[in-house]
């Protein structure tokens, strides 16, 4: 057969010459081949891991304000950077139900800090997300927990007693 036709068969195009068919498969092959090594392009990103902080560790609430209110605990999460990442997702989960109570995206370098309140454990993950394929690739999951403050304590000035 000379002449090379085609016909369409859902997302795959089945060519009649079989010289045309294996050079479009070598094509194919050696072209997926050389993209494996581009970040973001069909190679597989992988998850991040987990860095701090460190799984089970048991973390300090801030005092109470002045007035005994307790501040949310400024919490700092950090993993380590994945060759080919766009972003990353992070998600931080009560422990206790499975609540969702934060979830981000950020950008590569920056850091996943996220306000919680204390007395609580925690869940958290964190995901490398690439530009294409945009799936994201999760890290295990790690837990902590942030005590709640001693009843009384005060962020505020304390005054000595007078001498009697």
């Amino acid at each position: 057969m000379t002449g090379v036709s085609s016909k369409r068969g859902g997302a795959a195009v089945v060519l009649t010459n079989r010289r045309r068919s294996i050079l479009l498969v070598l094509s194919v092959v050696l072209l997926v081949a050389s993209c494996q090594g581009t970040p973001g392009l069909i190679s597989r990103i992988e998850p991040p891991e987990l860095v701090s902080p460190p799984n089970g560790a048991v973390l300090q609430c801030p005092p109470r304000d002045e007035q005994g209110q307790q501040p949310p605990a400024s919490i700092v999460l950090a993993w380590t950077q994945v060759r080919g990442a766009a972003f990353y997702l992070l998600e931080v989960y009560r422990s206790v139900d499975g609540v969702l109570v934060a979830s981000r995206t950020v950008d590569p370098g920056d850091e996943g800090s996220v306000q919680l309140a204390c007395g609580l454990g925690y869940l958290w993950r964190a995901a490398a997300v690439a530009e294409y394929p945009a799936s994201p690739a999760w890290s295990v999951v790690w837990r902590f927990s942030i005590t709640a403050p001693p009843a009384g304590a005060t962020r505020g000035l304390q005054v000595p007693a007078r001498a009697r």
